[in-house]
This record gives C-alpha cells, sequence and structure tokens, in this order.
C-alpha cells in the first residue's frame, strides 16, 4: 500500500489525524494529472505524427532511389557454387 502513494509522490498517513489532510493532497494530485496529462498527451500525439510523417517520406524516398534501376540481388543458400563442396 505505500508503494501506491510513492507512485504519486505523497507520503502516505501515520495517524488518522493525518488522513483528511492526505486525502486532500491526494485530490490535488488528481486534478493535476488530470489536467496535464491531457495536455501533454495531445502533444506527444502531435510529435508521433509528426515522426510518422517524417519516416513515411524516407520510405518513399528510398523506394524511389531502388525502382530508378538498382536491383539487389539476394544471395542465399541454394543453386550451385557456394563454399566448395565435391568436384
Amino acid at each position: 500500500m505505500i508503494k501506491k502513494f510513492g507512485l504519486i509522490q505523497v507520503s502516505p498517513p501515520v495517524t488518522l489525524e493525518e488522513l483528511d489532510a492526505k486525502i486532500a493532497e491526494i485530490q490535488k494530485k488528481q486534478a493535476y494529472y488530470t489536467d496535464h496529462g491531457e495536455s501533454k498527451l495531445k502533444e506527444t500525439i502531435v510529435e508521433l505524427r509528426k515522426l510518422n510523417d517524417q519516416e513515411e517520406k524516407e520510405e518513399t524516398k528510398q523506394k524511389e532511389e531502388v525502382d530508378d534501376g538498382v536491383v539487389f540481388e539476394a544471395r542465399g543458400r541454394g543453386g550451385r557454387g557456394g563454399r566448395g563442396g565435391r568436384g
């Protein structure tokens, strides 16, 4: 139970008289996190959308460069050749 108080940075009440003050402190923290958490979430969404757009542009550019005639061959293990063998 004490860890839960630590998550919101409020010390747990030790005596019964401290309980009302701690409840008020927790309500203030709740209001703060509700107000600031929502705005922070919106900022994060905007940043992630910008990053996504940049990555899509880079992918498109890379695909265009590959389509300009550069062909990459896969060198797998199959067919003839390789690392020696019989003969």
